[in-house]
């Protein structure tokens, strides 16, 4: 970086304060009612996440005349994206492990199962316990991207909602004390979010100009395990041990977020403004 410069992260506050304060709305309020802007808007909702990567067999297409087939590739459910991320690395759900499964067809009120048997492959040498435990190593890495991903469109959410609520109180009498909090929630959400995704990568040619981030380093992960001949390497135990003690301590940073949206919303209940709203994060079992 040139002497002089900003860092990328002051940029994108300072660009996010210019926008906030260059939006004027005219609003009313009164001491005797909770305060509303004139033709106020509600808060954005956020985009549902949708998974991306493989198949989705939860429900399939209605049914033609005659033969209909399904080919099944092998795998889990796939992990949802972040909306309007290009990440680096694959979201398509694990490789299933050899063993006995079911498979469920239901139409028109009526299911009919049947047992299905997935060998192994006859060119390797692994055990069915070192199988399991390569899909298991696989299935906790992705459960934490899952989170991760979830979070961090979470805190997305809540910072768009935090610079509508900005906008909208540009007349209130504490207008000054609501940006300035809005304004040091929204950057303490930049930068948790920075260190564990990179949106400044726009194509895959992108991951030679901009540092990859915590999300890529678990997807490589991942992808250099998943569907590989067992049994896991040391190394690849010892790289997740690493990825795994860096999400607990962005993890601990989440929780303080939390509290201070927490304490952001009761500021707003103080002062009669609608308060933010946080959706409740699901963990999907897969």
């Amino acid at each position: 970086m040139r002497a002089g410069a900003c860092p990328p992260g002051r940029i994108r506050r300072a660009e996010r304060r210019s926008s906030i304060r260059s939006r004027r709305r005219r609003t009313r309020w009164s001491p005797s009612r909770s305060w509303e802007p004139t033709g106020a808007r509600s808060a954005p909702t956020p985009p549902t996440r949708k998974p991306r990567g493989n198949g989705d067999y939860s429900s399939l297409p209605a049914p033609k005349a005659g033969l209909n087939r399904l080919a099944w590739d092998y795998r889990h459910d796939a992990i949802p994206g972040v909306a309007g991320y290009q990440n680096f690395g694959s979201l398509q759900g694990r490789v299933v492990a050899p063993g006995d499964y079911q498979v469920r067809l239901a139409h028109a009120g009526e299911s009919r199962t049947v047992a299905l048997s997935l060998a192994p492959d006859p060119r390797w040498s692994a055990t069915r316990r070192e199988y399991d435990a390569q899909e298991r190593f696989v299935a906790d890495a992705q459960q934490v991207i899952r989170d991760l991903y979830g979070a961090v469109d979470e805190r997305a959410g809540v910072s768009e909602q935090v610079d509508a609520i900005v906008e909208r109180t540009e007349e209130h009498p504490l207008a000054d004390s609501i940006r300035a909090s809005g304004e040091s929630l929204t950057s303490a959400i930049t930068d948790w979010e920075e260190e564990l995704i990179q949106r400044r990568q726009q194509t895959f040619q992108d991951v030679i100009n901009f540092r990859n981030k915590l999300d890529a380093q678990i997807l490589a992960l991942i992808g250099s395990v998943d569907g590989t001949e067992p049994p896991l390497t040391v190394g690849a135990r010892e790289r997740w041990t690493d990825l795994q003690d860096e999400w607990a301590t962005h993890e601990d940073t989440l929780g303080q977020l939390l509290e201070a949206v927490t304490a952001f919303n009761d500021f707003l209940n103080g002062i009669g403004v609608q308060p933010i709203t946080v959706r409740p994060q699901a963990r999907p079992v897969s």
